[in-house]
Parts: structure tokens; C-alpha cells; sequence
């Protein structure tokens, strides 16, 4: 087995893995190692008689799956990405997109080695199937938080798996499309107002050959006057995908909107509630609706924070088109940005799916979004 990493990605982790011991002396003489930085599977080790291999839950809890199982979905996955990379390599795709994919490529790849690593190791198969009971206290109604006060038409939609259709009116989260120097629509993205004239979205969705963008609010269309994705963003090796993935718009006039405010300092907690939206995919396949959905962060660290999604229960999932929406987290009576939608494992946004957000807290993000916009106090 390799050596892991103990880091902020997995102190939480390993901390709820410690109390087990201590709960159950049948574990007590087995080693418990969490495979890739603990992102999906854990080995469980007693060294001398077998092994077992356990599946995280979305809530931290952690269930016995055969190892095969394992190994066929991680293969599976890593041909589904390696068709993607060829398929974008025809279309020539962008540069940092096919980065992007080999980037999850290698990490599906490492996993399997370490999930074979398991296997082969030894230790014992002993495992009590205890589920965890974690209370995150999630908001009843995620559209009282990230939905408009005030009922408006609008056209403007697009995706959060398991999540609630909300009225847009005056919600914070907005719509973006995005158009090439040739005026061609090239995409589309979410993204938050936290200043009159000020929208964070994420740094990939404004990189390359983009030429200008419109921002649907309060039911208007309202262009931007100039923006910037992050420079760092995709730049920086042994980085996350989500590092630095920020990046900012100023419109030409004010936004007819709410305006959020923003976390101030890295303080989150293991498991606590949070909410997403944005105007991609839902699980039917429709876009273009504003949606938001409560979710409990599993992990974080200063450049980013994660979501699993389990499938089950009210939690739910970003996918295509949700890129530059928001994760929101509580402090004191406001909801605040705290999350930039960033990049997910799955294609299908589906359950076992691992969502991740660039951390707006990130010193390296703050002055970024200073320097384009120094009249932004935060």
C-alpha cells in the first residue's frame, strides 16, 4: 500500500475513523487507510489474516463493497473519460479542458492501483456495517436562500441534480452566456452578485476565446463591461482542479438583484449544511430553471471545498451548467458565499457523483477579485 497523505482533505475523516475504534473493539487491532486522500474508499486492514475494502457515504459513514465491484467501476470510468479526452481532441478542443480530463484520468487511475494495492495486502476481513448517524441540520427550503423575494418572469434556467425549481425575481444567482470574439454562443454558466455591478462565476467559464458575456437578472439582460478568469487557474501543477477556479464580471449597469454577501474567513466545519443553485442540468436532463438544492460539505481545504452526493435523502448534486454557482453556508442569520461550483467525478452528476468548489476564501482568490475589483470590500 502506498503511503497516503494525512491532510485537511482527510483530518475529519480520519478523526470519525479514530471514534469507531474506540466504539467497537472489534476494529481495534485493524488499520484503517484511507485510498487517494480518502475521496471514495477506505482499506480496512488487519495485518496477517485478510483485507476488506469500504465505500464512503455522502454523511461520512462507510459500507463494505466487494472488490471487484470496485475495480470494474473505476475501469469503467477511466474509458468513459479516455473516450472524452479523444472526442475532444477531435473537435480540437481547448487546451485546459483536455487537461482537465487527463487530470481525472491520473486520479481514477491511482485509485485503481491503490484499490488493487488493498486487495493484495494483508490484513483481515472483519467490518461492523455501522452507519454513522450525522443530524447536519439542512435548510427545509433551499429556495428561501438562493430563489428571488419576488415572482418575475423569466426564461432564464439551467441544472442542480435533486434540487427545487425556484423563482427567479430578484435571486442573486444568475444566469450567464457566454459568446466567442466571432459572436458565436459558446457555452453556459451561474454565477452570483455580490455587488451591484460585480458577479463571481468560475475562472473556466470565461478562459480562452471568449469575446463577451450577458448576464440574466431580476429579468433583464444586462451585458458585461468587462471580466477575468484567475490567472492561476489550471496553471499551477499539484494543484485541484477547483484551485483558483474564480473568476469575475462588472456589468455595464447595476442588477436588479439581491446581493450576497461573502464568508470572511476559512472556518467550516465537517458536515455542515450549506446550499447550491444554478441554472444546469437537473436529473431529467432539462436546463435552464433556476434550482437549488441543501448539501452537507464533506471536505475542504484552503483552495476548494466537497460535496458527495449519495443519491438518497433531500441532498442534491451541481452538474453541467451549474459552473460559477454558488455554495452558500450560514453565519449567523445570513447566507453567505462561500463556494465557487467548480468541477464533479461523474458525467452523469448521478449518485457515488463528487462534487467540488473553488473556496472564495483562498487568500490567493481574495486578491485576485481585490485587484479587478478593489471597490469590492470583503
Amino acid at each position: 500500500m502506498s503511503p497516503v497523505r494525512t491532510s485537511k482533505r482527510v483530518l475529519g475523516l480520519i478523526l470519525l475513523l479514530s471514534s469507531l475504534v474506540s466504539l467497537f473493539p472489534a476494529l481495534s487491532q485493524q488499520v484503517v487507510l484511507p485510498i487517494y486522500d480518502g475521496t471514495k474508499f477506505l482499506c480496512v486492514q488487519e495485518f496477517g489474516t485478510g483485507n476488506a475494502l469500504a465505500s464512503v457515504r455522502w454523511n461520512g459513514s462507510f459500507h463494505f463493497v466487494p472488490f471487484r465491484s470496485a475495480l470494474q467501476s473505476t475501469r469503467g470510468k477511466i474509458r468513459k473519460l479516455y473516450f472524452r479526452l479523444e472526442a475532444a481532441s477531435r473537435r480540437s478542443g481547448t487546451h485546459a479542458k483536455m487537461n482537465r480530463l487527463y487530470a481525472r484520468i491520473l486520479v481514477q487511475e491511482q485509485l485503481l492501483r491503490e484499490i488493487r494495492d488493498c486487495r493484495l495486502a494483508d490484513g483481515n476481513f472483519s467490518f461492523i456495517d455501522q452507519i454513522v448517524p450525522v443530524d447536519p441540520g439542512l435548510p427545509a427550503d433551499s429556495c428561501q436562500i438562493a430563489g428571488g423575494t419576488v415572482e418575475r418572469s423569466s426564461s432564464v434556467s439551467q441544472r442542480i441534480i435533486n434540487g427545487r425549481a425556484c423563482f427567479v425575481g430578484d435571486s442573486p444567482v444568475v444566469e450567464i452566456e457566454i459568446f466567442n470574439h466571432s459572436g458565436r454562443n459558446v457555452g453556459g454558466c451561474s454565477g452570483t452578485v455580490v455587488a451591484p455591478r460585480v458577479v463571481i462565476t468560475a475562472a473556466h467559464c470565461l478562459e480562452g476565446n471568449v469575446g463577451s458575456v450577458v448576464v440574466f437578472a431580476g429579468g433583464e439582460t444586462v451585458g458585461g463591461e468587462r471580466f477575468a478568469a484567475h490567472p492561476d487557474f489550471d496553471n499551477l501543477p499539484f494543484k485541484p482542479l477547483e484551485a483558483s477556479d474564480i473568476g469575475v464580471i462588472v456589468t455595464k449597469k447595476d442588477l436588479n438583484t439581491r446581493i450576497v454577501g461573502i464568508v470572511s474567513d476559512n472556518s467550516f466545519l465537517l458536515n455542515e449544511p450549506g446550499v447550491i443553485a444554478g441554472f444546469g442540468l437537473d436529473e431529467l436532463g432539462h436546463f435552464g430553471t433556476l434550482r437549488a438544492a441543501p448539501v452537507t460539505l464533506n471536505q475542504f481545504s484552503k483552495e476548494g471545498i466537497t460535496i458527495r452526493y449519495s443519491g438518497f435523502g433531500i441532498t442534491g448534486n451541481t452538474c453541467n451548467g451549474d459552473s460559477g454557482g454558488p455554495l452558500f453556508v450560514q453565519r449567523g442569520s445570513e447566507w453567505l458565499l462561500a463556494g465557487v461550483t467548480s468541477n464533479g467525478a461523474l458525467a452523469n452528476c448521478g449518485a457515488g457523483d463528487v462534487s467540488n468548489f473553488a473556496n472564495i476564501t483562498d487568500p490567493n482568490v481574495r486578491q485576485f477579485v481585490h485587484s479587478f475589483v478593489p471597490e469590492l470590500d470583503f
